[in-house]
C-alpha cells in the first residue's frame, strides 16, 4: 500500500455515514472530510491482490451502512473521479464499493440517459445537474468550481448531457447557498421558477444540510434574480463610491434588473409548470405517514395529506380541531432540511437527520401572528425527496401568486369568524373594526352592514366581507396615482380607469424612475399584469384593484434595493477594511449581573448575521472550561457546547469569517483544553484558517473576507503578548446603581484586573492577535490588519472628542473593537453611529437588548446580503482622503426628499389585538455625520391606525450618504408618553426612488406582515446656498 505500516486503508469516524449522505447531496464540507478520509491509490498501490481486497472490503463495509439512491451514488462517483484525477484505480475501487461493480454504474448511467421532467426534480437532491454560476471576480476559486462541475458533467455522460440540454428553460438545482450556509430551501430549488436556475446558486461552499436560514431577511429574494450579475463588475477598490443619484449609467441598468426582478421579464414554460404543479398536488393528495415532533412530548406518527380544496396541508391529530391540525400553503414561509429547529433539537436523532425537514409557517395564536414549525421525519429518502420537492414547489407557486390584499382579507376573516359558522354578525364586525384600528360608531357599523349585506340577513358571508374590506381599504393616494397614468376615458373616476401595457411602462419610468430598456419593461409589465389580473390582463388592461395589489407587494415596490439583499460588494479587500456585525457578552440573555447565560444566544446572533461573538472563559469545576460573566450572579455554560453551536450555525446566514473574541481567564491547564476543543470541533470541520499563532506574521498580505470564507478566527492574546489588554471597564456610569450592584461591579473590576499567562497550545490557535493599546500614534505607526485592540465606549468617546482624525487613521491600519461600558448593567447599548463615523470596524453591542442602537445595527447590516461584512466607504479606507468626521455641510450635497403619504393597517401598540385605537404619527430620521443628523415629524392622525394620511414632505441634505442610515418610526401619541408602534431602518444608499412601501417591524425586529408606511423618495444632487443654515 502507499502508506506503509497502516492498520487499515480507511480511517472512518462515527460521522462518516452522515458525511457520505451529505456529500452525495452536494455538501462541500462533507465532501472535503470524505476526501481526506480516502487516500489516493495508484495502479501500483493496487497491484497487490491482498491490499486491493482489504481496501474493497473496507469500502464495502462503509457504504453498506448507508442507504443511497443511484443518483446519489453517481454523484459520489463523479466526485471520486475528480479527487483522484489520473488515479483510475482509486475511482474504480470506490465505484465498485458504491454500485457493487463498475458495470452496474455504467448500466445506471445508460438507464438514466433518457432524462425528463421527474429526473430533473430528483436531480435536485443528487446534484448531478449542477452548473456553477461564477459571479463577478471570484478568482481562481471560481474557476476551480467551474472545472469541478465540468468534470461532473463528463462523469455523468449522457444523463448529464440530456439534463443539461433540457434545463436551459428548466431546472439546474443543487444544494448551494449564498456561500457556505445551507441555503434556505426555497432559494435553492429552481423549480420555484423555471428561470431560477440562472440565479447565483454557487457563490461558495455549501454547508451542513441541517442548518437553517433566517427567512425573514431573505423573503425578498424569491422575486429578484442575479442573472445579470454574471456581467456585473464588482466596484474596484480605488473607485469612488457611486452615489445613488448617478442612475443614468449602464451599471445602474444592471442595478434595475437586480432590484425589480429580471426573472419576471422572462417567459414561463406554462406547460412544464402545470405538469410539475399537478405532480406536486398528486404527491400530497396521496398522503404519507410521517413522524411528527411535537412542541412537547415525544415524536409520534401522523398521516399527512392535502385538503380537498388543495389549499392546506392537513393531518389527523387526536384532540385537535381541523384548523389546529392544518397549515395553509399560503402561510408557508420556508422549508428547512435536517433537524435544525428548537423542536428537533430536543429530540435530535442523527440517524434520521438526512430524511427530516421542517415546514416554517405563520399562524394566528388568538392574539397575534406568530411563526411556528411543523417538524417531521420521513420513512425513507424517496419519501423525503417527493414531499420536500412538492411542498417547495407549491409554497413557491403560492408565494408567486399571493395577492397581499387577499391574504390580509383571509387572515382577518379567520380571526373575525369566532364561532366558525361562515358568517360575521354585528358584534363580530364591530370587534373586527376595533382590532384593525378603524373607528366606527354603532350607527356607522349598521350603515355599513345594510349597504353591503346583499341578502338582508344582517350578517356578512365571505364574499360580502371582501366587499367590506375593499371599501375600507380604498386609497385616495393610489387612486390619484392610478388615474394620472391611465390613458383611457375615465372621467377622473379611478374605478373606471384601466392601464394598458404602455401606461404601466410610463408609470415605471416617470414615477418609479426605473431604468430598464423598453423590451425589459414591456416583458416585465406583461408578466406582472398576467399574474395579478389574469382575466382582463389577457386583453392588455390593468384595473384599480390590481394596482392596489401591485403597490402592496414588497416584491415590486419595496423601499429596500433588492440588489443589496445579496453580497454585491468587493469582498477581496483586507478584512479590517470592513464594518463587521459584532456582539458583546454574547452568552447573556438579559442584564450583566444576574441574567442567565445560554448557548442559544450564540445561535441567535449568528443566524442574525453577527460575525464577531464574545466568549468570557473561566475554569470549570470539572476540568472543562466554562463561559459566564465572571464574579457576577450570571449562570455558567460549557465552552464545548458553545463551540459546537458555533460550528453548527456559523455559516448558515453568511459564508464570511466568524471572529471569536476571547476574554481568557482560564488556568494554563484549561487553556490547553480550550485549544484541544477548538481543534477537535472547529478544526475537524475544516473551519480553522491556514495561518494561526506565530504563522500569522507570515501573511504576505492582510487576508480578505473572501479568502477567509468558511473560517473561524480566534481573537485573543498570544504567548508573545502577555501584557494585560487595556480592556478596563469604564467607571463613569451614567446609571444609578443599587448599593448591592455597585459592590458587585466593583468586586468584578478588581478581580478582572489580574494577570493571565497564555498557554502555548492556546496561542497556536489564535488567528487575530489581541494587543495592548499604548497610543493612537503608536498604533498608526505599527498596527497590522490582523491586530485588534479592545476598549470601552468611554475611552472611544474621549478619542472622538480629542483625536477624531487620528482614530480614523488608526482604524485604517488595524482592528478597533469597542464595547459597552461597565455601568450598562441593564445591557443597554451606546450609539454605534458615532463609532462607524470614526471608522471603527467592530462595534460590539448587546444583541439581547432591542433598543434604538440595536435597531440601527440591524438596519445597517441588512446591506450586502446580511453577510455581516460591509466594505467601508473609500474615504475611510484611503489614507490620502483626509476624511474629517466632524466636517460641516459642504456646498455640494445629495438631497434626499421623503414624502410621507399614508400608512396601512398599522398594528396596535405591542402588536396585540386589545387596546385603544391608535393616534399615529411618523418620524423620519437621518443618522450619519453630526452635520447630517436630523429628523422630521408628521402631524398626528386621531383614532385611525387603519389608513391614516399625512402627505408631509421632508428634505435631508447628505454630506456622506455612503455611511448614513434612513430611519422611519411610527408612534402612538398618548397623554403621558408616546408609545412605539413600528420601525424600519436601512442604509441611505440602499433606498430606492419612487413610490415605495416601507415595511414595519416591531422593536424585536419581527415583521408586521400587512403594516406599512407609503412614501415617495427622491435623490437629487444640489448646490446649497452658502448662507443656508
Amino acid at each position: 500500500m502507499a502508506e506503509e505500516g497502516r492498520d487499515s486503508w480507511l480511517k472512518p469516524s462515527r460521522d462518516t455515514s452522515s458525511d457520505i449522505h451529505l456529500a452525495a447531496q452536494g455538501d462541500d464540507e462533507a465532501r472535503e472530510r470524505l476526501r481526506r478520509l480516502i487516500p489516493s491509490a495508484s495502479k501500483e498501490d493496487m497491484s497487490n491482490e491482498a491490499d486491493r481486497a482489504r481496501a474493497e472490503a473496507e469500502v464495502a463495509q462503509i457504504f453498506s451502512q448507508v442507504e443511497l439512491s443511484n443518483d446519489e451514488k453517481a454523484n459520489l462517483a463523479s466526485d471520486f473521479s475528480e479527487w483522484f484525477n489520473d488515479a483510475a484505480e482509486s475511482t474504480k475501487l470506490f465505484v465498485r464499493g458504491l454500485f457493487g461493480d463498475t458495470k452496474s454504474y455504467a448500466e445506471h448511467v445508460q438507464q438514466e440517459s433518457e432524462g425528463g421532467f421527474l429526473d430533473d426534480v430528483k436531480a435536485f437532491f443528487s446534484g448531478s445537474t449542477a452548473e456553477v454560476a461564477v459571479q463577478g471576480d471570484n478568482g481562481e476559486k471560481g474557476q476551480k468550481e467551474m472545472q469541478r462541475d465540468t468534470k461532473k458533467e463528463a462523469a455523468g455522460k449522457d444523463a448529464d448531457k440530456k439534463r443539461k440540454s433540457s434545463s436551459a428553460t428548466s431546472n439546474k438545482d443543487v444544494f448551494s447557498g449564498h456561500g457556505v450556509g445551507q441555503k434556505s430551501a426555497s432559494e435553492s430549488l429552481g423549480l420555484l421558477d423555471p428561470n431560477a436556475n440562472e440565479t447565483a446558486v454557487n457563490q461558495g461552499k455549501t454547508k451542513r444540510m441541517s442548518r437553517k436560514v433566517s427567512s425573514a431577511k431573505r423573503a425578498s429574494q424569491s422575486i429578484s434574480t442575479v442573472t445579470s450579475m454574471e456581467n456585473t463588475q464588482v466596484q474596484a477598490s480605488g473607485e469612488a463610491p457611486r452615489r445613488f443619484v448617478e442612475t443614468k449609467s449602464e451599471a445602474n441598468l444592471r442595478e434595475w434588473e437586480l432590484a425589480v426582478g429580471a426573472d419576471l421579464a422572462k417567459p414561463i414554460d406554462e406547460a412544464r409548470e402545470q405538469e410539475l404543479t399537478e405532480w406536486a398536488f398528486n404527491v400530497l393528495e396521496a398522503g404519507a405517514r410521517l413522524i411528527k415532533h411535537g412542541r412537547q412530548g415525544k415524536p409520534h406518527p401522523r398521516v399527512f395529506s392535502l385538503s380537498a380544496d388543495r389549499t392546506c396541508l392537513v393531518w389527523k391529530s387526536p384532540g385537535k380541531t381541523t384548523t389546529e391540525a392544518s397549515i395553509s400553503l399560503a402561510d408557508i414561509k420556508d422549508i428547512y432540511f435536517g433537524q435544525s429547529t428548537r423542536v428537533f433539537k430536543r429530540n435530535r436523532n442523527r440517524a434520521t437527520e438526512h430524511i427530516s425537514f421542517s415546514v416554517i409557517y405563520d399562524t394566528y395564536d388568538g392574539k397575534k401572528m406568530v411563526t411556528r414549525s411543523l417538524d417531521v421525519e420521513c420513512e425513507d429518502t424517496e419519501q423525503f425527496r417527493d414531499w420536500t420537492t412538492a411542498l417547495l414547489h407549491l409554497k413557491g407557486l403560492s408565494n408567486d401568486m399571493k395577492d397581499p390584499l387577499m391574504l390580509y382579507i383571509k387572515e382577518e376573516w379567520a380571526k373575525a369568524d369566532e364561532d366558525l359558522n361562515g358568517y360575521l354578525d354585528f358584534r363580530e364586525i364591530r370587534k373586527l373594526l376595533h382590532r384593525i384600528n378603524y373607528k366606527a360608531s354603532k350607527k356607522e357599523v349598521g350603515t355599513m352592514l345594510s349597504t353591503i349585506d346583499k341578502d338582508g340577513n344582517r350578517m356578512l358571508d365571505f364574499e360580502e366581507f371582501v366587499d367590506l374590506v375593499q371599501r375600507l381599504r380604498a386609497r385616495s393616494d393610489l387612486d390619484e396615482l392610478f388615474v394620472r397614468f391611465a390613458s383611457n376615458d375615465h372621467g377622473m373616476d379611478a374605478s373606471k380607469a384601466v392601464w394598458t401595457v404602455d401606461d404601466f411602462m410610463r408609470f415605471l419610468r416617470e414615477a418609479q424612475m426605473e431604468q430598464g430598456d423598453d423590451d425589459q419593461l414591456r416583458t416585465f409589465v406583461t408578466r406582472v399584469m398576467d399574474r395579478l389580473q389574469r382575466g382582463s390582463a389577457k386583453h392588455g388592461n390593468f384595473g384599480l384593484y390590481s394596482f392596489y395589489s401591485y403597490m402592496s407587494n414588497d416584491s415590486f415596490v419595496s423601499v429596500f434595493n433588492k440588489a443589496h439583499t445579496r453580497v454585491y460588494q468587493d469582498m477581496t479587500q483586507p478584512i479590517h477594511h470592513y464594518f463587521i456585525a459584532s456582539s458583546h457578552n454574547t452568552y447573556l440573555t438579559g442584564d450583566q449581573l444576574r441574567s442567565a447565560s445560554s448557548v442559544e444566544m450564540y445561535t441567535n446572533a449568528l443566524l442574525k448575521g453577527c460575525r464577531c461573538v464574545e466568549l468570557d472563559c473561566w475554569d470549570g469545576d470539572d476540568g472543562e472550561p466554562d463561559i459566564y460573566h465572571g464574579f457576577t450572579l450570571t449562570s455558567r455554560i460549557k465552552f464545548r457546547d458553545v463551540i459546537k453551536a458555533i460550528r453548527d450555525d456559523a455559516f448558515t446566514t453568511s459564508k464570511y469569517p466568524v471572529i471569536l473574541s476571547f476574554e481568557n481567564h482560564c488556568s494554563l491547564e484549561q487553556q490547553v483544553r480550550m485549544a484541544e476543543i477548538i481543534r477537535e470541533i472547529l478544526g475537524g470541520a475544516g473551519m480553522l484558517p491556514d495561518r494561526m499563532g506565530a504563522d500569522i506574521d507570515t501573511y504576505p498580505h492582510v487576508p480578505s473576507p473572501e479568502e477567509l470564507k468558511g473560517k473561524v478566527l480566534v481573537k485573543a492574546k498570544t504567548s508573545a503578548f502577555t501584557e494585560e489588554d487595556d480592556d478596563d471597564e469604564d467607571d463613569d456610569e451614567d446609571k444609578v446603581l443599587s448599593k448591592k450592584d455597585q459592590k458587585m461591579l466593583k468586586k468584578k473590576e478588581q478581580k478582572d484586573a489580574h494577570h493571565i499567562k497564555v498557554a502555548q497550545e492556546f496561542s497556536d490557535v489564535v488567528g487575530i492577535k489581541a494587543v495592548k493599546f499604548k497610543s493612537l500614534e503608536e498604533a498608526i505607526e505599527n498596527g497590522q490588519g490582523y491586530y485588534m485592540t479592545s476598549y470601552g465606549e468611554a475611552k472611544a468617546l474621549k478619542f472622538i472628542k480629542n483625536s477624531p482624525n487620528e482614530l480614523v487613521e488608526y482604524s485604517r491600519k488595524q482592528f478597533a473593537r469597542i464595547y459597552p461600558k461597565g455601568g450598562r448593567v441593564d445591557s443597554s447599548n451606546y450609539d454605534p453611529q458615532q463609532m462607524w463615523n470614526h471608522n471603527v470596524s467592530i462595534v460590539a453591542l448587546n444583541y439581547q437588548t432591542s433598543d434604538e442602537p440595536m435597531w440601527l445595527n440591524d438596519g445597517k447590516f441588512l446591506d450586502n446580503g446580511s453577510s455581516g461584512y460591509l466594505l467601508k466607504p473609500l474615504p475611510l479606507r484611503d489614507p490620502s482622503s483626509h476624511f474629517d468626521p466632524n466636517m460641516g455641510m459642504p456646498e455640494e450635497v445629495l438631497r434626499l426628499t421623503v414624502r410621507v403619504i399614508s400608512a396601512q393597517q398599522l398594528p396596535k401598540v405591542g402588536g396585540g389585538v386589545a387596546g385603544e385605537i391608535i393616534d399615529p404619527y411618523v418620524v423620519v430620521k437621518i443618522v450619519g455625520l453630526p452635520c447630517e443628523s436630523m429628523y422630521g415629524k408628521t402631524s398626528t392622525v386621531s383614532d385611525n391606525g387603519f389608513n391614516p394620511i399625512w402627505n408631509t414632505t421632508f428634505n435631508f441634505d447628505l454630506a456622506f450618504p455612503e455611511n448614513a442610515l434612513l430611519c422611519i418610526y411610527v408612534y402612538d401619541e398618548d397623554v403621558m408618553t408616546d408609545d412605539f408602534v413600528g420601525k424600519f431602518v436601512c442604509p441611505v444608499m440602499s433606498t430606492r426612488q419612487g413610490f415605495r412601501r416601507v415595511p414595519l417591524f416591531d422593536s424585536k425586529d419581527r415583521l408586521y406582515r400587512f403594516s406599512s408606511v407609503f412614501c415617495h423618495f427622491n435623490f437629487e444632487r444640489v448646490t446649497r446656498d452658502v448662507n443656508e443654515e
